[in-house]
């Protein structure tokens, strides 16, 4: 699998594998097909697929769940693992505890990415970039993202932080165009 490598040295596999909608969607369903779709990820991984893309509010930290599940016997220093805090945990306390509850249900002590979900403007963003930059400064996460961030909102999240913001990862596909007159061209 082909890395993409970025000047300030963050690299990411250029494809991976989602896990929304595994185990349920917010919330975890009984009749999930859990032994299918950790053999789903397995065969991913044998394929070459080393980044898996996962979040704590995916279906209520089931998906992460089955990762973990999915990733155990495989090399870890070979894996590119992402999960994201939901916009209801981003106060400072919060994102420490959902990060630590995100590396217990994937059964790892550190996570390649962590990206802040939803924006949430009920929390000051300094707050929450505090918490991501301790996150990075004690080796739980190695990068941080965020997800859906105008390119304002952006900005200030970089000025907020000590360490480098390495993705936003955005909503943008044929039918939801938004990101192009501005963010994209950044």
């Amino acid at each position: 699998m082909k890395n993409k490598a970025l000047k300030c040295g963050f690299s990411i596999p250029l494809l991976g594998m989602g896990t929304w909608q595994m185990g349920g969607r917010m919330e975890r369903s009984a009749a999930n097909d859990d032994a299918g779709q950790i053999q789903a990820l397995r065969t991913g991984l044998d394929k070459g697929f080393t980044l898996i893309d996962t979040a704590e509010s995916y279906a209520d930290g089931k998906a992460e769940e089955l990762v973990g599940a999915a990733i155990k016997g495989y090399d870890r220093d070979k894996l590119f693992l992402t999960s994201k805090v939901w916009k209801t945990h981003v106060a400072y306390d919060n994102v420490l505890r959902s990060a630590e509850k995100s590396l217990k249900r994937l059964g790892t002590d550190y996570l390649d990415l962590y990206l802040y979900h939803q924006v949430n403007n009920e929390i000051p963003l300094e707050e929450t970039m505090r918490a991501f930059d301790r996150l990075v400064s004690e080796k739980i996460i190695r990068h941080i993202g965020v997800s859906n961030f105008a390119l304002e909102r952006f900005r200030l999240a970089q000025n907020c932080c000590e360490h480098k913001i390495v993705v936003n990862q955005i909503h943008y596909n044929l039918a939801m165009r938004e990101p192009e007159p501005e963010l994209i061209p950044w």
